[in-house]
């Protein structure tokens, strides 16, 4: 049959969405990117907070027109928003003929199969995620290479570890394997990617074995370029700023979400730094690594988060340099720590408080 797939969210999702792919290909399916022809779509979905979830819902629905003025027999949601809430939009969902959390990838020809014979299928939890094939979807020359599934960090506002679970890391050799394999194939340049990459091998090994992964990684023929996302701040140590700094295959470039500057507020936020921690860092990065990039990410309007809070968020802007700034609103979800804080901020002062920074970006 011929299928369609739309992959919305991070480049985590992407990874899983090409695993697919490869997964449908090999069961004899013919991929289409034109949605009108296609037998089957699937939208792999993100769920991370309200904005991603309403993204995913009205994608649902957009291609469930498909299904009255096309070819469209089926419709698959899979990924985050089947992963946590299946049980909750299974029975209303109707438009939805089947659902595949976030690991179950590999039992996507299965479904299809089940849903010719049956209704409608929840196969959320079923999978294994054994199949690691891919077909990669970026230009030749760069993939993406997961090196983790889950988190630990205990972030206040976070449903990561509720939907995608524990902190997993990959072996070293599946790794090795997997980014050889891109090299044959043409990748220049290895996207290493993980919610925390700077937790890699902690749970297998007992100890963090990024800067290990990454020379081994480095010997690669092929491979010229190897790049990180994402660094959480406390675990950049002088071992891997060595590392990046004395790799020359290593890009010169770092995405370190801090979420905030304002100690109060990243104490509240579970984050285990400080503004002075923080600010130390960057100097440091900054001075030890010849022409490093950094790149970073901001919440606003986090429950309690004052005036003087957000004057120190921009004083910090306008005192380091970043080349590259995400922000985006507090999203309050009902099963985070978060959730139940005193001082919820109004929505109008978030969005002061956002158009003030998008403004100055």
């Amino acid at each position: 049959m011929k299928i369609g797939i739309v992959s919305l969210g991070c480049d985590k999702n992407r990874v899983d969405s090409e695993r697919m792919i490869s997964n449908l290909v090999e069961a004899g399916h013919i991929m289409t990117n034109d949605e009108s022809e296609a037998e089957v779509l699937i939208v792999n979905t993100c769920a991370f907070i309200s904005t991603a979830r309403e993204e995913a819902v009205s994608t649902l629905f957009e291609l469930a027109k498909y299904k009255k003025e096309g070819v469209c027999k089926k419709l698959i949601a899979t990924g985050c928003l089947p992963q946590k809430y299946v049980k909750d939009i299974f029975d209303d969902f109707v438009e939805v003929d089947g659902f595949l959390g976030c690991k179950d990838y590999d039992e996507i020809g299965n479904v299809i199969e089940e849903l010719f014979e049956n209704k409608r299928v929840n196969a959320v939890g079923r999978g294994g995620g054994k199949n690691k094939n891919r077909t990669i979807t970026t230009p030749l020359h760069y993939a993406y290479l997961k090196i983790s599934e889950g988190c630990n960090n205990k972030c206040t506002y976070c449903t990561i570890p509720s939907i995608r679970g524990k902190f997993i890391s990959e072996t070293e050799e599946d790794i090795l394997k997997e980014a050889n394999t891109l090299a044959e194939n043409g990748v220049k340049e290895l996207i290493l990617v993980a919610q925390d990459v700077t937790n890699y091998g902690f749970d297998i090994y007992g100890e963090i074995r990024l800067v290990e992964l990454l020379q081994k990684l480095s010997k690669i023929e092929g491979v010229e370029w190897i790049r990180l996302l994402y660094c959480y701040p406390e675990r950049i140590d002088k071992k891997l700023i060595d590392e990046i700094k004395n790799n020359d295959k290593i890009v010169k470039y770092l995405d370190i979400p801090l979420q905030h500057i304002s100690t109060s507020v990243l104490k509240r936020m579970g984050r285990k730094g400080s503004q002075e921690q923080y600010e130390a860092l960057f100097k440091t990065l900054k001075e030890e690594i010849e022409g490093l990039v950094l790149r970073t990410t901001f919440m606003v309007g986090f429950p309690g988060e004052t005036e003087e809070d957000f004057g120190k968020l921009m004083e910090f802007l306008e005192n380091v340099e970043i080349l590259n700034c995400g922000v985006f609103k507090y999203s309050l979800e009902e099963d985070t720590a978060s959730a139940n804080l005193p001082g919820h901020i109004d929505e109008n002062v978030k969005d002061e408080r956002y158009e003030t920074i998008i403004q100055y970006l």
